[in-house]
């Protein structure tokens, strides 16, 4: 019902606006999905472009419906950064037939995607006719080395929008993409000292993450819901058999029931965020946050 009533409000806006661009402040607008891609855009452009952010926080990709407002302010940018999450596969072929002139540019081009890790009961061979075989992981930002060809498909855009900028953008994407490497390179030598290389995690969000440094990602989450009792069951024999001490979690999601497991198992419960707007930051709090569970 809701997107049904939002494609009315498409079709009014691309009618009013005449596809024309109106903006409200003497700078270009851009649109990015998260926040992470918000950071990257501020770090290469300093300020010569407005960047508005489709899921806010709080929300999930998952499951984000743009609001009405932002459809508005859409028809007027230049440019919306699509990175590959859920909502934008539901969207994106309405935005691109009501918005002609938008360019929609996928920043994920060129990165190889994997498939979402299955949840513990997979793992032991257990039948479970619904699930959902073969879905892409959408996560790529979380890897620093694909952050970097993320940044690397965001500039070469950039530039093309907005050539009278080149000189000074590409000084700020150069230092970007240092602090990029050198972050990946501080991460490889604080993680390379594990012994034990599982992550057990709610939502499945930190696989290439995982295969970045190392680790095996296994999920508690089924397809984007809570585990069954029985699931429960198996995740804290699971738990239990390998020792584990930490289960992280993302703060976008519910920690009842993660909690119950973790009481059951007497593991941590540990947040981390895949959607942090500073992006480098948090990354190095992630990655402290891995490195002291082996304590």
């Amino acid at each position: 019902m809701f997107k049904n009533v939002l494609l009315f409000t498409l079709i009014l806006i691309a009618f009013l606006t005449g596809c024309a661009k109106t903006p409200s402040s003497s700078k270009s607008t851009v649109f990015v999905s998260i926040l992470p891609q918000k950071y990257f855009i501020e770090r290469i452009t300093d300020g010569a472009v407005d960047i508005e952010v489709m899921v806010k926080p709080g929300s999930s990709p998952a499951f984000y419906e743009p609001l009405p407002q932002q459809m508005s302010k859409l028809a007027k940018a230049d440019a919306f950064y699509v990175i590959g999450v859920p909502f934008e596969q539901a969207w994106l072929k309405d935005i691109n037939k009501n918005f002609p002139h938008l360019l929609v540019v996928d920043v994920g081009d060129g990165i190889p995607m994997r498939e979402t890790d299955k949840p513990i009961e997979f793992m032991e061979n257990v039948h479970r006719e619904k699930h959902e075989h073969g879905r892409y992981d959408p996560h790529i930002w979380l890897d620093p080395v694909y952050a970097q060809k993320i940044c690397a498909n965001t500039y070469i855009s950039l530039i093309k929008l907005y050539p009278q900028h080149t000189e000074i953008f590409r000084g700020n994407y150069d230092k970007l993409i240092s602090d990029l490497q050198g972050l990946s390179e501080e991460l490889d030598k604080k993680l390379s000292e594990e012994v034990d290389r599982k992550l057990l995690v709610f939502h499945p969000s930190w696989g290439y993450f995982a295969d970045r440094y190392g680790y095996q990602q296994i999920p508690i989450e089924v397809d984007n819901k809570n585990p069954t009792a029985k699931e429960t069951a198996r995740i804290v024999d699971y738990a239990l058999n390998n020792k584990i001490k930490y289960i992280f979690i993302n703060e976008q999601v519910d920690t009842s029931q993660v909690e119950k497991i973790a009481e059951e198992v007497g593991a941590r419960v540990v947040s981390i965020d895949p959607l942090a707007e500073n992006y480098i930051e948090n990354l190095r709090k992630v990655g402290d946050a891995i490195f002291n569970s082996k304590y």
